[in-house]
């Protein structure tokens, strides 16, 4: 049986419709990403990457869903099986769901200053439904965004394997270092409910405007700072290097909407954005 047969058999627990066609979707994706095409309309099948805690999942999709259904922000809506729940299991032991696919614009980067702004306000409106969710996430990604753990994990690897500490630069080695003293300390005491994976190829824009987001698999406890930057990183750099303008129309479209004043947004972005790039 070929894949795309298998796919179809697996869509069947899901949805009645005649499958048309089946592709691979998208880039960058942890799980595998198929675009499912019907007579009526389109979904999207995933199977979910090995590891993921599927009840983990389950009950942060029950968590954000309410808010955003009773908004108008377009997120993934997971369909349920013809058993009732969420996930199918395939014959190898594989989780897989399904959704309806949310038509959006494809955006070019550079972004223009109006698409930025437009980018900033739309974040900032995801920021506000996720303050209308009752309780608190569990982290299906432990420590996404833990800079300490990722230096120990670094330095344990380094002190037992010989080969490679042979070859390390002591220059880039005591930069790493310093660079993460003052990473460590750097504290941010928000304490919110974030999407945790904000770049710009998970948003959705229609029109020119920012209308939904996907991938909400990182959704967790964690600084808004955190997505700010994380969306800045994706959006405003050139050839490696911030456009300061562009973060500006950004942060701009961001505190038009923000219930968080403007001091508490241009106050920490800079440094939260340096740390994520000294992390990846």
């Amino acid at each position: 049986m070929s894949d795309n047969m298998k796919h179809e058999e697996i869509c069947k627990n899901y949805i009645d419709d005649k499958v048309l066609a089946i592709s691979p979707l998208g880039d960058g994706h942890i799980n595998d990403t198929f675009l499912i095409e019907t007579e009526d309309c389109n979904y999207v099948l995933q199977r979910l990457f090995k590891g993921m805690d599927k009840k983990k999942l389950e009950y942060n999709y029950n968590l954000y869903s309410e808010p955003f259904d009773e908004s108008d922000w377009g997120y993934p809506k997971w369909l349920k099986t013809n058993d009732g729940g969420f996930f199918h299991t395939d014959i190898n032991g594989d989780n897989w769901r399904m959704y309806h696919y949310i038509i959006g614009d494809a955006i070019d980067l550079p972004m223009s200053k109006d698409m930025l702004y437009a980018c900033g306000s739309g974040l900032a409106r995801m920021h506000a439904v996720f303050q209308k969710i009752k309780g608190k996430p569990k982290e299906v990604f432990p420590h996404l965004h833990d800079l300490r753990f990722y230096y120990d994990k670094y330095t344990r690897i380094i002190s037992e394997n010989v080969a490679i500490d042979e070859h390390r630069d002591e220059r880039i080695e005591k930069r790493i270092k310093d660079l993460n003293s003052r990473f460590t300390d750097y504290t941010d005491d928000d304490q919110s409910i974030i999407h945790g994976d904000t770049k710009v190829a998970n948003a959705i824009f229609k029109d020119r405007q920012m209308i939904g987001f996907l991938d909400f698999d990182t959704v967790m406890t964690g600084s808004i700072n955190t997505d700010i930057a994380d969306c800045i990183r994706s959006c405003c750099f050139t050839d490696g290097v911030l456009d300061q303008a562009s973060a500006e129309s950004f942060i701009e479209g961001y505190i038009s909407v923000s219930l968080s004043s403007k001091e508490e947004v241009t106050s920490k972005w800079k440094d939260t954005l340096r740390k994520i790039c000294y992390v990846l």
